[in-house]
C-alpha cells in the first residue's frame, strides 16, 4: 500500500514546494525578508525571542509552536503569510542530510541563524558529522547569496566551522546568568542586523524550557519540552 501511495505524496510535496516558493517570491517583491533559524537545539526560543524584539517595530510573521517541516511551514506560508508583513520568521526542522537545503529552497532566507549543534538527531542523520553538514546549510545558502549568518559561536562545533568565514557574526561566548541568556543574545544581534537596537526589558519565557514552578517549600525547573546533552547539562548547572 505504501508503495503504491508513494508517488502520489512525492507530486503533493512537489507541488506545495513550488506553489510556495512562487509566493514567497511574490511577497519578496513587495519587501518581505525571511529569516531562517536552525540548529540541533535552540531553534524555537531563538525565533520566539526574535519575534519579541522585532515586532517593537516591524509586522512580524514566525511559524507557531513547533512547525518546522516542510509541510508544516507551507501551511502558515498558505493561510497567515501576506503581503502586509515585513519579516517572516521561520523555524527550520531537519532529520537527515537534504532535508534543511530543501527548505532554503523554498523559503528563500535572505538571513539565517544556526544556534547549536550536538547529537540531538542522531539516531536520524546516522552521525554527528553528517548532523553538523545538514544543519548548517541555511547559513551556507545566505552565504551564497552573499547575504549575513548569525552563529552560536559558544558551541564548539559551530566555532571550529565558522570562526574565520567572512559575513558571519557570532554571539554566545559572554557568560550568562540563566540558560536562556545565549538564546537572547542570538535574537539581540540578529535584531540589531535587521535594524531593531531597543529591546524589551523583559523577554516573555517559553512554557517548559527551563521554567521555574513553585510549590510550597518545592522548587522545580520545568525543562520538560525537549531535552538535549548541552540542554540538560545547562538545566543541571542552572539548579
Amino acid at each position: 500500500v505504501l508503495l503504491i501511495l508513494w508517488p502520489g505524496e512525492q507530486f503533493y510535496r512537489e507541488y506545495v514546494k513550488w506553489r510556495t516558493k512562487k509566493k514567497i517570491i511574490g511577497l519578496k517583491k513587495s519587501g518581505l525578508r525571511v529569516v531562517g533559524i536552525t540548529g540541533s537545539y535552540g531553534k524555537t526560543s531563538v525565533k520566539e525571542y526574535l519575534y519579541q524584539i522585532l515586532k517593537s517595530k516591524y509586522r512580524v510573521l514566525r511559524t507557531p509552536g513547533n512547525y518546522n517541516t516542510l509541510l508544516g511551514i507551507a501551511k502558515v506560508v498558505e493561510w497567515e503569510l501576506d503581503g502586509s508583513y515585513d519579516f517572516f520568521i521561520c523555524e527550520m526542522g531537519s532529520y537527515q542530510i537534504g532535508e534543511t537545503a530543501e527548505l532554503c529552497g523554498t523559503y528563500l532566507p535572505d538571513y539565517a541563524m544556526l544556534t547549536g549543534l550536538n547529537e540531538q538527531h542522531l539516531d536520524r542523520f546516522g552521525s554527528l558529522e553528517n548532523e553538523i553538514i545538514g544543519e548548517s546549510k541555511s547559513v551556507e545558502y545566505v552565504l551564497k547569496n552573499n547575504s549575513v549568518g548569525v552563529v552560536n559561536f559558544g558551541n564548539k562545533y559551530i566555532l571550529d566551522k565558522y570562526s574565520n568565514r567572512e559575513n558571519i557574526t557570532g554571539y554566545g561566548q559572554k557568560i550568562y546568568s540563566h540558560p536562556r541568556g545565549q538564546n537572547i543574545d542570538g535574537a539581540k544581534v540578529m535584531a540589531k542586523i535587521l535594524g531593531v537596537s531597543r529591546f524589551p526589558k523583559e523577554f516573555k519565557n517559553l512554557i517548559h524550557r527551563l521554567s521555574l514552578i513553585h510549590r510550597g517549600d518545592m522548587t522545580i525547573i520545568d525543562d520538560a519540552y525537549s531535552s538535549n546533552t548541552d540542554g540538560f547539562a545547562a538545566a543541571i548547572k542552572y539548579l
